[in-house]
């Protein structure tokens, strides 16, 4: 294969003489001359089958190959997925308690933002119940303090615009009293004039003028400081302006009776206290 070899002289010569003696045969020749060739060819084919060979044992390790990463491959996306999925399911549901838990939150705030307005509206409503208590209570500690008295069933305009002179000659005629009482001021009580088949209005006599300018001022009427000279024209006016609860008429004798004891003993206590008064003043 890998070439001729060279000719021996000795063969040659033998040769020589060979062909001398006999004459060469065709066939032999020609075998000689092809082996060389067909063992090429030979030796191409088997390298050709080794690698066709080892093409084929590539190809099917590189398919096993291929085959065993798409395998682990897909394993481990199904994995990763799986995973995902558990988290995005565990995330899901920490997110729908956490809305559960704002839907809640925002339910009781409404609840409480409701009764903090209830509560105020009653607070506010108790405030202006408390208020309007203590000025009853003020008005009523007031009036226990002071010497007024409140006459019941004298007919209206019996007075005939001389409220105080009737009233001191009132007393003195119905209870028998003949010293001065002192009062200083008198008027209708603050109601309506009632209608004919109605009982009259009651007096009210203040101690004073600024007794007087002190109930007008608590029932949020603007009067002027007063004196003792002032006439009260105005005072009366604004005074019968302002409506005031009015007053049933005393009936039956004996009913009458006790209170016109009671009335006098006010007189009388009214008439000592007037009195230890006046000397502490002129003291």
């Amino acid at each position: 294969m890998g070439g001729r070899a060279k000719p021996n002289k000795n063969t040659d010569k033998s040769k020589g003489n060979s062909s001398q003696t006999q004459k060469p045969n065709s066939s032999m020749l020609a075998d000689s001359n092809t082996d060389p060739i067909a063992s090429l060819r030979t030796g191409m084919e088997g390298i050709s089958k080794q690698i066709q060979a080892l093409q084929n044992e590539l190809k099917a390790d590189i398919k096993s190959f291929k085959e065993e990463i798409t395998t682990q491959v897909k394993r481990e996306m199904s994995d990763l997925k799986a995973d995902i999925d558990q988290k995005f399911a565990t995330v899901s549901n920490d997110i729908q308690e956490q809305n559960e838990k704002i839907d809640a939150i925002l339910t009781r705030t409404e609840e409480v933002e409701a009764w903090s307005s209830e509560a105020n509206t009653v607070l506010l409503e108790v405030l202006r119940e408390q208020s309007k208590t203590r000025d009853k209570l003020e008005d009523l500690e007031a009036r226990s303090r002071r010497n007024n008295l409140r006459i019941y069933g004298i007919p209206k305009d019996t007075e005939k615009g001389q409220t105080l002179a009737f009233v001191k000659e009132w007393l003195s005629t119905e209870l028998s009293i003949d010293t001065d009482l002192q009062i200083q001021r008198a008027h209708r009580a603050l109601a309506a004039k009632p209608k004919a088949d109605k009982p009259p209005r009651g007096k009210k006599t203040y101690e004073n003028a600024q007794e007087a300018v002190a109930e007008l001022r608590r029932r949020g009427i603007e009067v002027d400081n007063l004196t003792r000279e002032s006439t009260g024209v105005s005072l009366l006016e604004r005074l019968q302006s302002t409506e005031v609860s009015s007053w049933h008429r005393v009936e039956g004798g004996r009913v009458a009776a006790v209170a016109s004891r009671r009335a006098k003993q006010k007189l009388q206590e009214f008439q000592h206290n007037s009195r230890g008064r006046g000397h502490t003043e002129k003291d």
